[in-house]
């Protein structure tokens, strides 16, 4: 039987552009959190998380983040566990919609559950220090080796803005972020990036060592 563990320590880690995610084919900005959506999909008939879902204002950024969980079927079975795993109550999905197992529920759900399903918080994005270096092919002759943070999900093609704008200083009244790609490459280890990726994706399948992510620029001469 495929079981799924929701740790307080990684539960809020996968973030995903809705785009890349296959939600929104339009939408660039938003983002989706898988594991605050498979808590909503757990405590949906919670009768706090249901109010919580009513009260949420359209467009705000944790009900863009959870608004395309899925409805698990009534039978499907999970447990509140304490820290160390030991077992503080089991039950069905359908069962939170009960008055007993809903004040059950209330006394033993941790504070982390309760802020992502009743209160609507969800914790910020991690910040991500990187470097920023010209790319060996340009031939500099002293590069000045960048330190930066941001986001871990901000795409690369603000990294490229960034370059552009302040780094190579041009200042030709600047360039819509879509088409900010025809002017600067991003590589890390050798590998071009591409524009829409984000951070974190780029130290986890390209740079995929300890220590701090290295991104080199490029311009596109032309």
């Amino acid at each position: 039987m495929l079981q799924i563990t929701l740790d307080e320590l990684d539960v809020f880690s996968s973030w995903l552009s809705t785009r890349d995610a296959g939600f929104d084919s339009n939408d660039r900005e938003s983002k989706a959190n898988y594991g605050a959506m498979m808590l909503r999909s757990l405590f949906e008939r919670w009768p706090p998380c249901r109010q919580a879902g009513l009260e949420a204002a359209e467009g705000d950024e944790v009900q863009k983040a959870t608004s395309h969980y899925y409805t698990l079927p009534d039978h499907t079975p999970f447990i509140v566990c304490e820290a160390n795993g030991r077992p503080l109550l089991r039950l069905l999905v359908a069962d939170a919609g009960n008055e007993i197992e809903a004040n059950e529920l209330s006394q033993v759900v941790p504070m982390w559950v309760i802020d992502a399903v009743e209160r609507n918080q969800l914790p910020k994005f991690n910040k991500m220090p990187f470097y920023l270096l010209p790319h060996p092919s340009t031939n500099p002759k002293q590069p000045k080796r960048d330190r930066l943070s941001a986001t871990e999900m901000l795409q690369v093609k603000k990294v490229m803005e960034h370059v552009y704008e302040k780094v190579l200083s041009n200042s030709d009244g600047g360039i819509p972020l879509d088409q900010i790609h025809t002017k600067i490459e991003m590589y890390c280890n050798d590998t071009k990036l591409e524009p829409e990726m984000d951070l974190r994706t780029v130290k986890h399948f390209f740079w995929k060592q300890s220590g701090e992510l290295l991104l080199l620029y490029r311009p596109i001469k032309g």
